[in-house]
C-alpha cells in the first residue's frame, strides 16, 4: 500500500512539471549568448515572414520602429520527423536585450550579453507556437502547443533572437542537419489609433466625445474602434465641430479640425413695435454681430428713449431686453 501511494504521488508531482513546462519559461536568467545568426526577419515591412535554420543556428528579429498597434508577435516552430521524434530532448531558447549591430548582413557571428527564456519542447507536436504578447491580452494557458513569457515584450527588448538547442549531450549527429521551418507573424491589435489636430488653438480647455461618449482630449494618438466614428470637438470661444473618421484595423491616422471662432453677437428682446439703435444705426435684425469693446444701445418705443451702455468682452451671444415695469403704490 505504501509502495502504491509513493507511486501515486511521483505520478502527480510529474503530471504537474510536465504542465508547468508545457505553458511557461523553463528557465530564465541573464547570460551569454554565442553564434550564428543565419537569417533575419523585419516585421517593419512584412506582417508575416518564413524562413528555415538548423539546429544551433541563430534567427533575428529585428527591431520595431513602431509598436503602439502590434497586439502579439507569433512564432511557430514546425519540426521534421527525424527531429520531431527527439523533440523532447531540446529546448527553445531566446534572448533578448542583445546588444548586436543587427545592422550587419546575416549570416553573421555574434556574442552578446542578454535576458534569456528557455522554453521545454515536451509536447507531442509537429507545430509550436511562441506568442509574444506586446498588450495585455487574454492567454490560452490549457494550449499544450502554445509558449509564452511570463511578461509582455516592450519595444526595447529587440532585437530579439531565437534557437532550438539540445537539452543534453548524445543526440545522433544527423539531427544537426534537420531543418525546422519558422514562421514570424506580426499580430495587429483590433484597435485603430487616432491623432487629432487643431493648428494655432490652444487645446487645454478642449472637450471630446467620441460615438457621443465623453473622451479625454489628446495631442499624441488615442485609441478608438476600428469603423466610423464621430468625433466631437469643443473649446471655449469656438464654435464645436464634428466629423466622422472611418479607421481599418490596427490603422493610424491623423485628422485636422479647423474651428470657427465664435463672434460676439447681441440677441434683442423687445416689442414688436420698438426701434433699435446701435452705435447710432438703426438695426432690424433681432440677433447680429458685435466687436468686442464698448458699444451703446438705444430703443425708442411710443416716442420714449431708453439707452445704455454694454461691454462686450467674451466671444459669446448677449441677450438685451427691454422691460417695461409698471409698479403700483
Amino acid at each position: 500500500l505504501i509502495m502504491i501511494k509513493k507511486h501515486i504521488l511521483f505520478v502527480i508531482l510529474l503530471n504537474s512539471l510536465v504542465c508547468f513546462s508545457l505553458n511557461a519559461q523553463f528557465r530564465t536568467g541573464r547570460n551569454f549568448a554565442e553564434g550564428d545568426i543565419i537569417t533575419t526577419v523585419d516585421l517593419n515591412q512584412n506582417e508575416q515572414v518564413t524562413t528555415k535554420f538548423k539546429i544551433y543556428d541563430y534567427v533575428m528579429i529585428l527591431p520595431l520602429k513602431d509598436t503602439n498597434f502590434i497586439e502579439e508577435i507569433e512564432i511557430s516552430f514546425s519540426f521534421a520527423d527525424d527531429l520531431f521524434y527527439h523533440i523532447e530532448n531540446f529546448l527553445l531558447c531566446s534572448y533578448s536585450n542583445l546588444n548586436i549591430d543587427y545592422n550587419l548582413e546575416a549570416p553573421f557571428h555574434f556574442y552578446s550579453e542578454g535576458s534569456r527564456i528557455y522554453y521545454s519542447l515536451l509536447q507531442k507536436n509537429r507545430k509550436v507556437f511562441l506568442k509574444l504578447p506586446l498588450i495585455d491580452g487574454k492567454r490560452d494557458l490549457n494550449s499544450p502547443d502554445t509558449l509564452y513569457p511570463a511578461g509582455l515584450t516592450n519595444k526595447e527588448d529587440f532585437p530579439i533572437i531565437f534557437t532550438i538547442a539540445p537539452a543534453m549531450k548524445g543526440l545522433p549527429d544527423f539531427l544537426k542537419d534537420s531543418e525546422i521551418e519558422v514562421t514570424v507573424t506580426k499580430k495587429i491589435a483590433p484597435i485603430s489609433f487616432l491623432k487629432i489636430k487643431i493648428p494655432e488653438i490652444e487645446t487645454k480647455e478642449a472637450e471630446l466625445k467620441i460615438n457621443n461618449i465623453v473622451a479625454k482630449f489628446s495631442s499624441d494618438y488615442i485609441k478608438v474602434e476600428p469603423g466610423s466614428n464621430l468625433i466631437w470637438v469643443k473649446i471655449p470661444g469656438y464654435e464645436p465641430i464634428e466629423q466622422i473618421v472611418n479607421l481599418k484595423s490596427g490603422e493610424k491616422k491623423e485628422i485636422i479640425l479647423n474651428l470657427t471662432k465664435i463672434i460676439p453677437s447681441i440677441l434683442i428682446e423687445a416689442p414688436e413695435n420698438a426701434e433699435v439703435y446701435f452705435n447710432g444705426k438703426k438695426v432690424d435684425q433681432k440677433k447680429f454681430k458685435v466687436e468686442i469693446g464698448t458699444h451703446t444701445i438705444l430703443f425708442i418705443l411710443d416716442g420714449y428713449k431708453v439707452s445704455k451702455q454694454i461691454e462686450i468682452t467674451e466671444n459669446r451671444e448677449y441677450k438685451v431686453s427691454l422691460f417695461l415695469k409698471i409698479s403700483v403704490d
